[in-house]
């Protein structure tokens, strides 16, 4: 009797580790100036309300908790990033029960950590979030998690909150790199633009299979509750399946934008631009916005281009008498 026991206990053991493994990465855009002021949202009617940093937080763990229900076997790891750096804020499997922690106590460490992010990261200067250093962390934790488990799913998942005046031009390069290394590793990049429509990660989304989603979804919705709860609705909706479980589900949002390419000046789509030749940057003129003239170099890596003057003029226009 005891033996059977132990044969079908080494039987269970040999089929779970056979599961296959979701891991979720989390990141989390805590860009100080911007939540300063809020994210507003525009509903249905025209109904515009303002989402403030301590609801958004209130949906992203009633989001980490509803991921929590799905499997024992799920592992997730939460990112925050912020104008300088960024920083793993939790990371470990979310079974209560291997890890011996409730859910009060695993929030409540998160959420610590944040607020610590938080004030380490206070500055008066509005610029871009580091994006590009997020990703590039999850990456590697993602590679220290598949040498350890085997048959690991793993997708990253950005609550992005930029504005239309940084729309991480200046990370074009890092991220598109990030994004092919992504899809040669099968890991998703899914994205959730609550401030403005980003058409670069959109791109990433679609070289990688996710889904990407921005803040006109909310604007056939009739807003009546607290906006944290329809927040919250809205992500599990969207984003709470796996990878493997979406292929049961009919919720793919289509998107009536292509893989265009997209200029760095304007972050719009274009057909036909100018290029940068050392870092690929996009360009869809030749003038320069502020100055009227010709861009003397590369707003993303800085490379100076050639004069014009000289680049225009052929062999025959040069005097070499003056020799």
């Amino acid at each position: 009797m005891h033996k059977n026991e132990d044969i079908s206990g080494k039987c269970q053991t040999a089929n779970d580790e056979r599961l296959s493994r979701n891991h979720l990465i989390l990141v989390v855009d805590i860009n100080f100036m911007i939540w300063c002021e809020g994210v507003k949202i525009k509903f249905d009617k025209n109904n515009v309300k303002t989402l403030k940093l301590s609801d958004f937080l209130k949906s992203v763990f009633q989001f980490v908790r509803f991921y929590c229900l799905m499997s024992n076997s799920e592992r997730i790891c939460i990112i925050a990033t912020s104008l300088k750096n960024c920083k793993i804020l939790y990371e470990n499997h979310i079974s209560y029960a291997k890890n011996n922690l409730t859910e009060t106590n695993f929030c409540d460490e998160a959420y610590n950590k944040l607020i610590e992010f938080i004030d380490e990261n206070k500055t008066e200067k509005v610029m871009e979030s580091s994006l590009s250093s997020a990703f590039a962390l999850a990456l590697c934790y993602n590679h220290r998690i598949r040498n350890m488990y085997e048959n690991m799913n793993s997708r990253i998942f950005l609550l992005d909150i930029s504005n239309q005046t940084y729309v991480y031009t200046n990370q074009y390069t890092q991220l598109m790199n990030i994004a092919y290394n992504a899809k040669r590793n099968s890991i998703i990049i899914d994205v959730f633009s609550l401030n403005y429509k980003i058409q670069l990660l959109e791109q990433i989304c679609n070289i990688t299979n996710g889904l990407y989603i921005d803040n006109s979804i909310f604007s056939n919705i009739n807003c009546t509750d607290h906006i944290e709860d329809i927040l919250t609705q809205t992500i599990i909706f969207w984003f709470l399946p796996s990878k493997i479980s979406r292929k049961y589900f009919s919720n793919t949002y289509l998107n009536d934008d292509t893989n265009i390419a997209v200029c760095s000046c304007h972050n719009k789509q274009v057909d036909i631009a100018y290029i940068c030749s050392c870092c690929l940057a996009i360009y869809c003129s030749e003038k320069d916005e502020q100055t009227k003239k010709d861009r003397i170099s590369c707003c993303v890596c800085k490379t100076r281009f050639t004069k014009p003057l000289l680049r225009n003029k052929t062999l025959s226009d040069l005097d070499f008498t003056t020799i």
